[in-house]
């Protein structure tokens, strides 16, 4: 009867239990220092959550100035509070800086300024930081007197044209008011004004300033303020083609006959795709006391209308020439004019 040869189990047996052993000889010190390695794990997860999840404080740093008048202002309280309304910081202004650190950061927060000085308002802004964020925060101080300014309706330009537009200025307060407009937002650099004007108390003024559209939008928005106060007045605008305007007849003349000079008829044409505003004439110093122009009434033309008027020469200037400008907020055209004998 043949013998089983047990020897290759007994090796097998030999090798497992000897990497149990090496397995066991590799783990014995990992138990040993479990807990500490369970610490630095616990360490490790807190830092990473401290530096890359929770939100970091941040700081404010204040810059607080006059309205238009660029002087810093330091007279008043200032209080930081978070979205329950809680003070987290109470700041003191010196030459209209200030700033407070530990600011939690990640939350609706609001600086309320109160003002000490009499004829100024108070002011409040809602700002928000970013984790760690230093976070400058310019504020300006209107102040508090008491006018305000009338709606402007929309408006509608063409482009690379001037327009005047007029906005009525109420003074509420007890005392007479020196009143200067300025505007803010995009309408800055679009905005002309002639000067101030005195609002006696408790009336009503009406202003007017001039919109120059620019030529590369669509469309104009902003404010119409008075000046140092936050009284103001919304503004926009649409910005269109501009008109087409054509004068008709390219030449006047005007004959005089028996005492009597024929009167001449001048229509104004817009052939463009917005209104035809802010027209006027100018006789030239040549014919100035010897022409006379009737019926011209100088209101916007819509697009594809026209407008009329009558120009007639005076015996007394038989025999001289000049020119006839008509002019609108997007150009002028001269025409000649001669006024003869017949």
């Amino acid at each position: 009867m043949a013998q089983e040869d047990w020897s290759g189990g007994g090796q097998a047996e030999e090798e497992g239990a000897s990497t149990g052993e090496r397995m066991q000889a590799v783990l014995e010190p990992i138990k040993k220092n479990l807990a500490l390695i369970l610490v630095i794990l616990v360490i490790a997860g807190g830092a990473f959550v401290y530096l890359f999840v929770l939100p970091k404080p941040g700081t404010i740093v204040l810059s607080v100035a006059e309205l238009d008048a660029g002087k810093s202002f330091s007279d008043a309280d200032v209080e930081i509070r978070d979205s329950s309304g809680n003070v987290i910081a109470a700041l003191t202004l010196e030459e209209g800086s200030a700033s407070a650190g530990g600011i939690p950061s990640g939350t609706d927060l609001t600086i309320a300024l109160n003002t000490l000085k009499a004829g100024y308002a108070s002011v409040t802004r809602h700002v928000t930081l970013e984790s760690g964020q230093t976070k400058t925060v310019e504020i300006t101080v209107p102040k508090s007197l008491q006018l305000q300014l009338g709606d402007i309706p929309e408006q509608t330009i063409g482009k690379g044209c001037s327009k005047t537009i007029a906005v009525s200025v109420t003074n509420n307060g007890d005392s007479d008011q020196t009143v200067e407009l300025v505007a803010d937002g995009d309408l800055k650099k679009a905005f002309g004004y002639e000067g101030p004007k005195t609002v006696s108390a408790m009336a009503t003024e009406s202003f007017s300033f001039t919109v120059n559209a620019p030529t590369g939008s669509d469309s104009l928005s902003g404010a119409i303020r008075a000046k140092y106060t936050a009284a103001s007045a919304a503004f926009s605008a649409t910005l269109m083609e501009p008109p087409d305007m054509r004068v008709d007849p390219s030449e006047i003349r005007s004959v005089c006959r028996e005492g009597v000079c024929d009167a001449v008829q001048v229509s104004v044409s817009n052939y463009g795709k917005s209104d035809l505003t802010e027209l006027t004439y100018e006789v030239s110093s040549d014919i100035s006391g010897d022409l006379d122009v009737t019926g011209f009434e100088g209101k916007a033309v819509k697009p594809n209308k026209k407008t009329t008027f009558f120009v007639r020469g005076k015996t007394t200037g038989a025999g001289k020439v000049g020119k006839l400008k008509v002019i609108s907020g997007c150009g002028e055209e001269e025409i000649p004019v001669s006024i003869t004998s017949g």
